[in-house]
């Protein structure tokens, strides 16, 4: 059972993981475990930053990917964050297929529903980016629509992730930077996004290790395949 691993793996119990969890223990099981009593936690972000799993496990298999996430996300989060952990699975593993960033975005939103609100933010952030509008405007935009007091509510941190991924041109440094400065989740934005961008950790490795440990070095095998090694 997923959930029996998730608490034999993961002990730790900090909001919508909590209540999971603790429905769970009392007999409430998926997918009603994701959402009783849990009204505030339950469309936060806690269940999209596992999309990384199901997104390297099917890389080009988007449909196989939404399936996996969907039974990973019901453990402890509602419908508008299974959605959200749904679409960056497509996105990332389309991302295999292509780097196309508009391409990426307008095709991950055919895995979820127009009716969400996942849905609406994503179109409206890749909307005005055709249109051709100013940054600082969409950003405002965002916080003006989907911002909340969680601040690892889905709906504004996917905006995030769809801005600075357009807006980003593809750098990798200015994505993550874009990201980050819009605030609220940032660790899972800037991840998600390292993720899609797909060179992350050589770009950070080969740029930024004197930075961190001292002694520690990134050694190239083959292809994507990396090493690292400690001194």
């Amino acid at each position: 059972d997923l959930m029996e691993e998730f608490i034999k793996c993961y002990p730790a119990n900090p909001n919508e993981y909590g209540y999971g969890k603790r429905n769970y223990r009392r007999g409430i099981k998926p997918p009603v475990s994701g959402t009783f009593a849990n009204e505030f936690f339950m469309n936060s972000m806690g269940c999209p930053i596992r999309a990384e799993i199901w997104a390297m496990i099917c890389p080009g298999r988007p449909e196989k990917g939404i399936e996996l996430a969907y039974r990973d996300g019901c453990l402890d989060h509602g419908e508008e964050s299974i959605y959200a952990e749904q679409y960056i699975t497509a996105l990332e593993s389309l991302s295999f297929l292509s780097q196309d960033r508009l391409e990426l975005i307008k095709k991950a939103m055919e895995y979820i529903p127009e009716t969400s609100r996942i849905y609406h933010v994503i179109s409206d952030i890749s909307g005005a980016f055709e249109k051709g509008s100013e940054l600082e405007k969409v950003i405002d935009y965002l916080e003006t629509e989907y911002g909340d007091v969680d601040c690892s509510i889905s709906f504004y941190n996917i905006g995030v992730i769809a801005l600075a991924l357009l807006y980003g041109n593809g750098e990798f440094e200015k994505t993550i930077t874009l990201a980050v400065n819009c605030g609220y989740d940032t660790d899972c934005t800037a991840a998600t996004l390292g993720a899609v961008l797909g060179y992350g950790v050589f770009w950070l490795m080969k740029r930024y290790r004197p930075l961190w440990i001292p002694g520690f070095r990134v050694r190239e095998t083959s292809g994507m395949q990396f090493k690292g090694e400690t001194k």
